[in-house]
């Protein structure tokens, strides 16, 4: 049962599908007493019949939001690996029913131990990534380009 309910679109492809984030407040019979009012942040996926999806969460999370999609379908984002505020890592996912995948245990470049890939904010349908993170302790933007099409 979904109590309430707020989101946002980030972005939408050429075939009308929208992803993005909502918040809603969860209660279900079993969660007792306490589970009332809280919510639960999340990437969503909204087909073209309008019925947002949920994403779900990196392991160990509790928070994720959509930034962008391409026409395969492919969804980047960020979300959170544990419930501490700074745990956020970029993710990419195929969708709905497909396991989210942090980016940043995907990446392989030249330097890169010294790199949190936080936020990915775009991603083309060549599978090009781009995104904001910390490189050795400063803001930098990266782009991440897929070895095979």
């Amino acid at each position: 049962m979904v109590s309430s309910f707020t989101g946002a679109a980030a972005a939408v492809n050429t075939n009308g599908v929208a992803v993005g984030w909502s918040d809603a407040a969860v209660v279900t019979w079993w969660d007792g007493p306490d589970a009332f009012g809280q919510q639960q942040h999340r990437a969503h996926y909204w087909s073209t019949d309008g019925i947002p999806i949920d994403l779900g969460v990196l392991p160990g999370g509790n928070w994720s939001e959509a930034t962008a999609i391409n026409d395969g379908g492919m969804v980047v984002g960020s979300s959170r690996t544990s419930s501490a505020t700074n745990s956020v890592v970029g993710f990419i996912s195929g969708g709905p029913g497909t396991t989210m995948i942090s980016v940043q245990d995907q990446h392989l470049f030249y330097g890169s131990t010294n790199w949190t890939l936080t936020k990915p904010v775009d991603i083309n349908n060549e599978g090009y990534i781009l995104g904001n993170g910390v490189y050795g302790g400063a803001a930098k933007s990266w782009l991440l380009i897929p070895l095979y099409p």
